[in-house]
């Protein structure tokens, strides 16, 4: 019969730790009375009342278990009275960044532009840049070099100062007093991004030459053998890509307006290459456009033309009547030999642009000289050139 009761116990001991409620005591004891022992009923009562102690002694111990980790986590979370006071934080406090200073060497930056005008591909052109006519376009193979230095005074706009210079690397026709370092009038405006919109941008400036009366370096060569007072234009690029697209579109825009002090002024260079002072540009409506088809985010391939449309100096004023000669003495205005040029175009970085092309103009009309009514062969318009640009901050 001892064995009836320990039984029992462990079934009770085990609804109480699991939080079973077991039969009621009557009925407890009603099933055990009808095994018919008084002996198991004492066993019983001894071994109910040591479960209760346990059960007590269990809870306790839980209570006091779950008060230490509730006083550990307090203490762990516990802070001064005067740092637990409530911080309102607003949207505006945590999206706008804290205005900086802005130094003056900040807003400081260089754009910069370099043409290389190369070699042509025959026996008498070799050592100078032909131009349309296949005569000398300058005295030697030359870099001419557009660098502005900007300072920014507003979000949009600085003041831009472009310097133009043009280094000669070699005399290809025997000039007397040749000069390898050519220093050009610097021009003066206002750069930027003019214009943009989706997928487009016209970035550059609108500025003017020095009058050629200053001395230099605020008047140069071209400036001062021309006699120009002031030349208000613009140089600046135009840039389409649809990001969808592998192809893109970029426009040098360079109009500009000359007035001069004497219009029969003219660079002997200009004279060399068989023109005359009334072929002197007077309004220039000049752009040159550019299809590249995209290989990688580097590299591309270039196709380039420049257009100019010219009113000279002897000109008249009606843009309907036009030639394809560009040192003939008329009236009309004159659309410049149209070259074009086609290479691989790779851009390291903004900062960096390198196009290095062949040039040649194909159009026959253009290739005559006024001067000697004869035209020059394909292979004399023929030659290599580099255009080199980028930026600094």
């Amino acid at each position: 019969m001892m064995m009836h009761g320990i039984i029992y116990f462990d079934f009770y001991f085990f609804c109480r730790t699991a939080n079973v409620v077991p039969q009621t005591l009557g009925g407890q004891m009603k099933s055990l009375y009808n095994l018919g022992s008084k002996k198991s009923l004492e066993i019983f009562l001894i071994c109910f009342l040591f479960s209760n102690f346990v059960y007590a002694q269990n809870e306790r111990d839980k209570k006091d278990e779950l008060g230490a980790v509730d006083s550990y986590a307090r203490n762990l979370i516990q802070v001064d009275p005067i740092e637990n006071e409530k911080i309102q934080v607003t949207p505006e406090s945590t999206l706008t960044p804290e205005k900086v200073e802005t130094s003056d060497f900040d807003k400081l930056g260089i754009t910069y532009f370099l043409f290389f005008n190369g070699p042509g591909i025959t026996q008498e052109t070799h050592s100078v840049p032909p131009n349309e006519i296949g005569r000398p376009d300058f005295t030697g193979l030359n870099s001419f070099n557009a660098i502005s230095f900007r300072y920014k005074i507003t979000e949009k706009y600085n003041i831009d100062l472009q310097t133009r210079t043009r280094v000669v690397f070699n005399n290809g026709t025997d000039t007397n007093n040749f000069k390898w370092f050519i220093w050009e009038s610097p021009r003066i405006g206002v750069s930027g991004k003019l214009l943009k919109g989706e997928f487009w941008n016209l970035t550059g400036a609108v500025n003017s030459d020095f009058p050629y009366s200053l001395p230099e370096p605020f008047t140069g060569y071209t400036a001062r053998e021309r006699t120009v007072l002031f030349n208000p234009g613009m140089f600046a690029n135009y840039n389409y890509h649809n990001p969808a697209s592998d192809w893109s579109y970029s426009i040098l825009l360079t109009p500009r307006y000359f007035h001069y002090k004497d219009d029969n002024k003219l660079e002997k260079e200009g004279v060399a290459a068989g023109f005359t002072g009334q072929n002197k540009p007077h309004l220039v409506i000049a752009l040159s456009p550019s299809v590249n088809y995209i290989v990688s985010d580097k590299l591309s391939w270039s196709g380039t033309t420049t257009i100019e449309y010219i009113k000279q100096v002897g000109s008249d004023w009606d843009p309907t009547s036009m030639t394809l000669i560009s040192n003939s003495k008329t009236s009309d205005w004159v659309l410049n030999g149209i070259p074009f040029m086609f290479g691989p175009k790779y851009s390291h970085t903004k900062d960096l642009t390198i196009y290095p092309f062949i040039q040649f103009f194909p159009i026959t009309k253009q290739r005559e000289s006024a001067k000697t009514g004869l035209t020059a062969a394909f292979e004399d318009t023929v030659s290599f050139g580099m255009w080199i640009s980028g930026s600094f901050k």
